[in-house]
């Protein structure tokens, strides 16, 4: 009788850990805490036509019908992180940049917040500002990742693994960088080391690319764990959501699990980069030669809710391809790139107030 009173205890267990619900990470590039120079004051520019004014977050200031100035601090990333702790996010994934750049000031008021706590952060990566300058600058910015690894709000997985995304593994070998792919391997192998040299668990590491074949074949050459995407841009004109969603579900996702043995899901709200098409931006020469009919129409907040519920469930089928059981948003602040749930000037926390009801039910 106990024997079978243990068994069947610890069957319940582990249907337990099944049960969990996956961790639920949203992409973070603050372009929008900046002095109205560089970056912050392209991201202006963006959205201060009133036709896009809408898009703002909600500490943007509007000046006139055709200025906007935005302009985060410490007042607002505390109330980020109290909107999207109440909505049951998990974690934030931040774009990493050099520490002194306007890029990594919302990261910085985020570790002296002193709500913190109520939401995990990991990096996000990027190939080509990893590797710029050659291996010897390169190997000097591990030191400082590892550090952000070491702080109790770094998100972790598989029983303690500090979770790292890396977006464009190709840039890590752009003339820029480090020029060849015996250096990018050696590059991940040293965040690796290092990290485990502090006394942390082996980092799980995500390549992320627009391709899955693609960046399974960088996942493999440079030694990553799984692969991912930041984004989903199809590249059609006038796509309803339900056409955009049908095919992250039902393609996207898919060609990630075939293509390699793990992979982190993407959950997008949208893509639709006309504030960038039409006034331009200087990071991407290329952006006003698109099409201003290549979009994907912004879900309302309950479409948003059903398709992250749809990816939270593909993650419990799918527990040998997603180990790492989390979900990745695009994104909580691409405002102008056309992915957020941040809360906006109009629309306010309707997106947060709908996904709420999914992960905090």
């Amino acid at each position: 009788m106990t024997r079978l009173f243990y068994w069947v205890l610890g069957l319940l267990c582990c249907c337990g850990c099944f049960a969990e619900r996956p961790l639920v990470g949203a992409i973070r590039w603050d372009a929008w805490y900046g002095n109205g120079s560089d970056v912050n004051g392209a991201v202006e520019a963006t959205l201060s036509p009133q036709r896009w004014q809408w898009r703002a977050p909600f500490f943007a200031e509007v000046i006139s019908t055709n200025q906007i100035r935005i302009r985060g601090g410490a007042d607002e990333i505390r109330k980020e992180i109290d909107f999207a702790a109440d909505a049951g996010l998990d974690y934030w994934a931040f774009c990493i940049y050099e520490k002194n750049d306007n890029l990594s000031r919302a990261l910085q008021l985020y570790l002296d917040a002193p709500n913190r706590s109520r939401i995990n952060f990991c990096m996000n990566l990027q190939g080509g500002h990893f590797g710029s300058g050659g291996l010897e600058k390169a190997m000097a910015r591990v030191p400082l990742y590892v550090d952000y690894m070491q702080r109790p709000e770094y998100q972790t997985v598989l029983g303690g693994r500090p979770l790292v995304y890396l977006l464009f593994p190709a840039n890590l070998t752009q003339p820029f960088a480090l020029q060849s792919e015996s250096k990018a391997a050696q590059l991940i192998r040293a965040l690796r080391d290092q990290a485990q040299a502090a006394g942390l668990k082996n980092p799980y590491i995500v390549f992320q690319d627009f391709n899955a074949r693609d960046v399974e074949q960088y996942r493999k050459k440079y030694g990553a764990d799984a692969i991912g995407a930041y984004a989903a841009n199809t590249g059609w004109h006038d796509c309803t959501y339900a056409k955009y969603r049908n095919y992250v579900e039902h393609t996207f996702w898919p060609s990630y699990q075939e293509a390699g043995p793990e992979f982190v899901p993407l959950a997008a709200n949208g893509f639709d980069m006309r504030p960038r098409i039409q006034t331009g931006v200087p990071w991407d020469p290329s952006a006003q030669t698109y099409d201003m009919r290549m979009y994907h129409d912004q879900p309302t907040p309950e479409e948003f809710a059903v398709h992250l519920k749809s990816s939270l469930e593909y993650v419990k089928r799918h527990p040998k391809q997603v180990p790492a059981n989390t979900v990745l948003l695009y994104a909580w602040n691409e405002f102008d790139e056309g992915g957020w749930l941040c809360p906006t000037l109009e629309k306010g926390t309707a997106r947060l107030d709908a996904i709420r009801k999914v992960l905090k039910p």
